[in-house]
Order: C-alpha cells, then structure tokens, then sequence
C-alpha cells in the first residue's frame, strides 16, 4: 500500500517528467517558428515573418514559465529527498543506540568490567609469581659464583698481556 509521502512524490515526478516533454515540444515549436520567420523574410512575406516571430516569442515566453516551474519542483523533490535521507538517518541512529544498550547489558556495566579486570590483572600476577619461582629455583641449580668468575677473567687477561710482552720482546 501507498504512503500519502509515495503518492505525493509519485505524482511531482510525473508532473517533472510531464514539463520536460512539454519543454522539448517548446523547443521544436520555436525552432520551427524561427525557420518559418527566416523563410517568410526570404519570400519577402513580412507579415508572415511578424505573425511567426510573435508565435516565437510567446513560445519563448510560455518555454521560460516551464522552466521556472520545473526547477521549482525540481527544488522540492530534492528537499524531499533531503528529509527521506535524514529519516532514515534517525531510524538508524536508533536502531544503532539499542545495538548499543544490548551491548552494554551484554557486557554488564563499567564494575562487572572493573571486576574482569581486575581479576584479569591478579590471576596475571600470579603466573608473573609462578615464572619468578621457577626461575629462582634454576638459578640454584645453576648458582654461579661471581667474584670466582671475575677472578677467572683477570686471570686470562694478564696471561694475554704476558703472551704480548713476550712476543713483543721476541721481535
């Protein structure tokens, strides 16, 4: 069934289409009317060039009515447009906002969130505590004692520098 807005749009397109055929009619008959004018002054008939050339330009006159009125409707089809666009826009921007309260009841408001996060963070902690103890206990098994090798590098740096001298010496 047909809204009164469908019946109303409906009815300014084919009165739109209605005077752009009577527009292009105009057009021809003025076309014609000129070449009926042009051809009465050839034929030195210049009564009938007056009667075509006032034919013209009541055409002409009657041509600019149309065109007037066509961009008039023309101008309120386009507002038309303009308000059935900005409808659906609303209609969206409503059905996008119970999109969104679905959501949020889904999720369960800012301190279910706190609490996920929350709880996130601890059980992190916890393997965070976990990895620490483990690396601990492999550090033990593996203990290594520092100052031993500190001793261990100077050791070998002075054999290197002794190794130099000696070649040094040689030479």
């Amino acid at each position: 069934m047909l809204s009164t807005e469908d019946k109303t749009i409906a009815s300014l397109k084919l009165l739109m289409g209605d005077l752009n055929v009577q527009i292009v009619a105009l057009d021809v008959r003025i076309a014609s009317l000129n070449e009926k004018a042009q051809a009465s002054v050839r034929a030195k008939n210049r009564v009938a060039a007056l009667a075509a050339l006032k034919s013209k330009k009541a055409a002409e006159s009657t041509l600019a009515q149309r065109y007037d009125t066509l961009t008039q409707l023309e101008g309120v089809y386009g507002k038309i447009e303009q308000a059935a666009d900005q409808v659906a826009l609303v209609r969206v921007m409503e059905a996008s906002s119970g999109v969104l309260r679905n959501l949020h009841a889904q999720v369960g408001g800012v301190e279910k969130v706190e609490g996920v996060v929350e709880s996130l963070r601890d059980e992190m902690s916890k393997v965070d505590e976990i990895g620490q103890v483990m690396e601990d206990a492999g550090r033990g098994e593996a203990a290594v004692d520092e100052d031993e090798i500190d001793e261990e590098l100077a050791a070998l740096e002075r054999q290197d520098r002794l190794d130099k001298e000696e070649k040094e010496a040689e030479q």
